[in-house]
C-alpha cells in the first residue's frame, strides 16, 4: 500500500469527501453496506459519510492500492481510508480495532 499523494487525484478525492451531504459523491456498495451493518447495525450509511471527511481532514491516511480482484476490474486502484475512527468514532464493541473502508473514484 502506498499512500495517496498525487495532488490532482488527492484534490478529487477529498472534493468528493467535502461533498459528503450530497448522494452521489460517496454512494456505499451492498457489499460495504453489509460490511457496515456487521460491524454495527445501528450505524446508518449517511453517518459513516459524514465522518469520513472528518477522519482525513485530522489526518487520516488514505492509501492508493492497486486494484488486482477481478470483480473490481473496473478500476485501476481503489482508496482505503484506515484507522481506528470508524470504531471509536460510534463507540462500537470492536474499539480500538483498526478498520478499513475501500472506495473508488469514479469520475462522471
Amino acid at each position: 500500500m502506498a499512500r495517496l499523494t498525487d495532488p490532482e487525484k488527492l484534490r478529487c478525492y477529498l472534493c468528493a469527501l467535502a461533498n459528503w451531504r450530497c448522494r452521489g459523491y460517496i454512494d456505499l456498495t451492498h457489499f460495504a453496506q453489509q460490511q457496515l451493518k456487521q460491524l454495527d447495525p445501528s450505524i446508518q450509511e449517511f453517518d459513516l459519510r459524514k465522518i469520513m471527511p472528518d477522519h482525513v481532514r485530522a489526518g487520516g491516511e488514505i492509501d492508493s492500492v492497486t486494484e488486482a480482484r477481478p470483480e473490481w476490474s473496473g478500476w485501476d486502484y481503489h482508496y482505503d481510508l484506515r484507522g481506528r475512527w470508524l470504531a471509536e468514532s460510534f463507540g462500537t464493541s470492536k474499539r480500538g480495532s483498526s478498520t478499513k473502508i475501500p472506495t473508488t473514484r469514479t469520475t462522471r
